[in-house]
Formats: C-alpha cells, structure tokens, sequence
C-alpha cells in the first residue's frame, strides 16, 4: 500500500469518529 492511500484511511477513519463524538454530544444536550 501507498502512504497516500493509508493517510487517506486514517483521515476517514478519525472524521468519522469526529461526527460520531459530536452527534453524541448533540443528543445528551
């Protein structure tokens, strides 16, 4: 695999906690 290609990933990957970290916050206020 290319380094691109992981990078890519990862970024996916932490975006995706992102949203889910902030729609948890959203629904306990």
């Amino acid at each position: 695999m290319k380094k691109g290609t992981i990078w890519i990933i990862i970024i996916a990957i932490i975006a995706l906690v992102v949203m889910w970290f902030v729609r948890i916050n959203n629904s306990m206020v």
